[in-house]
């Protein structure tokens, strides 16, 4: 037993409650006697621990797994029964100065436990996620200023956060840092986002998701009989396109030299939309390979793209947000789809909401030799009421025509078939078509299983042919 563990390189456990798949605990008091003084897993690298269900008391075995080699950690859904296990596994880790990737899921960031990561002097890339409790500035200033790190992921759904200085005045965060990908309240993002952009790092990936703030009030109610009591109520407060508008704009600046993945977006709906030159803060970086905004309406976005796609030759991935806020228009027209594909020849997803195509819409694009040679994967949608007249200028779905109209399904076929035939030829390494409720689902349901018959087609004929 012990020699093959001394052969352990990476350990990976899932504590599930299914009593079938339990481990006695018995075994693991064999284990720690066979441990001795010395290791029992000496070549152990990498460790991962999930525990599914909170009822699990594993975590409290976890010094079984100690190894001096052991540069790897993520134990995940910790809850209140693991955090202090895991707390006193840190601290034991940290003289080593061996560990560099820590992964903590389902906490409290208390003081206990960030000694015990602060400890891991060695850290470059911490997964901080499912944080809960209040956070305070000084806490998170003490764990994003260690000077080692080069990847940082943080994510807590506490909407309290308090601060008590300008971040200005903080000692700077670690000059190594190139991933930065932050969930929280506005406060808490815009905060950091503008400590980290001051701290003369050359950032390469920035990703924010914006959540629900709160403000909480206790008023004394004074019930029959003189009796009083509290009641704490709580107020959600949405994030303004404004202040997101301001936080990316800051943000970006600071790194338009490097930043390669820009991701930025909202757990709940933003009553607006973002300028429409929000875009235009994106303009020279020569550099971006992903830009991803999600859930927040962008303004006037067909003219935006078209001032900006030139300075993306390198674009990748462009997911852009299928939402539109009351008469404001998300949709890009056939003609900017073509100039995105002369722009960004590297593209290999797309999430687009388009205007609604007549059927010689692909095939337009298709004769000019222009396509998309890479994209694989194509989020699309068309919203009606974005078109001219409030009508759809596509056919109703052929699930929705009536078997008794004997020419409308033959017109309606025809028109579906020549959009897929064309749609392959602009994307013809497309293997993958989303579509998405209510923005015309039936019909791009539809065009996609075309798509897949005609790709199959193809495929067929290739494979007689050679």
């Amino acid at each position: 037993m012990q020699k093959y563990a001394r052969s352990i390189e990476e350990v990976s456990i899932t504590c599930t409650p299914q009593p079938s798949s339990a481990i006695a605990q018995t075994s693991y008091f064999r284990l720690a006697q066979l441990q001795g003084t010395s290791p029992l897993f000496p070549n152990l690298f990498r460790l991962s621990i999930d525990v599914t269900h909170s009822s699990s008391n594993f975590y409290t075995h976890i010094p079984i797994f100690l190894s001096p080699r052991l540069t790897s950690l993520t134990l995940g859904r910790l809850g209140q029964g693991g955090w202090a296990s895991a707390t006193s596994f840190l601290l034991m880790l940290g003289p080593q100065r061996t560990l560099f990737h820590l992964s903590l899921d389902g906490f409290s960031l208390s003081p206990a436990v960030l000694k015990a990561i602060t400890g891991c002097g060695e850290l470059n890339k911490i997964e901080l996620t499912n944080v809960g409790g209040t956070l305070t500035q000084p806490t998170l200033h003490t764990l994003f200023s260690m000077p080692s790190l080069i990847n940082i992921t943080f994510h807590t759904k506490s909407q309290v956060y308090s601060t008590s200085e300008s971040v200005e005045a903080l000692l700077p965060g670690s000059a190594r840092l190139t991933s930065l990908r932050l969930t929280g309240p506005f406060k808490m993002l815009a905060e950091w986002t503008k400590y980290f952009s001051s701290s003369g790092c050359d950032l390469q990936t920035l990703s924010l998701e914006v959540t629900k703030r709160i403000e909480v009030t206790k008023r004394i109610i004074e019930r029959p009989g003189g009796r009083k009591v509290g009641k704490i109520s709580r107020q959600y407060e949405t994030t303004s396109p404004a202040e997101i508008d301001t936080l990316i704009r800051e943000a970006v600046t600071a790194w338009r030299q490097s930043l390669s993945n820009f991701q930025v977006e909202s757990d709940h709906p933003i009553h607006g939309a973002l300028l429409p030159t929000f875009l235009d803060a994106f303009s020279g970086f020569n550099n971006l390979e992903i830009l991803k905004v999600t859930d927040i309406t962008l303004g006037d976005m067909n003219a935006a793209l078209l001032r900006n796609m030139c300075y993306w030759p390198s674009l990748t991935c462009l997911h852009l947000p299928r939402v539109n806020f009351g008469e404001i228009d998300c949709t890009i027209s056939m003609e900017t789809l073509r100039h995105l594909a002369e722009n960004c020849p590297r593209l290999t997803f797309l999430r687009v909401l388009m205007h609604n195509p007549k059927e010689d819409s692909f095939s337009a694009i298709a004769s000019t030799g222009v396509c998309f040679p890479y994209v694989h994967t194509l989020s699309v949608g068309t919203w009606p009421e974005s078109v001219p007249g409030g009508t759809a200028e596509l056919s109703p779905p052929l699930s929705d025509i009536s078997d008794k109209a004997s020419q409308q399904p033959t017109s309606s076929v025809k028109q579906f078939c020549s959009i897929a035939r064309d749609l392959l030829r602009v994307f013809p390494r497309l293997r993958t078509l989303e579509t998405h409720q209510s923005l015309s689902e039936g019909i791009w349901g539809d065009v996609k299983a075309l798509v897949d018959l005609c790709r199959e087609s193809e495929e067929c004929s290739k494979a007689l042919s050679n």
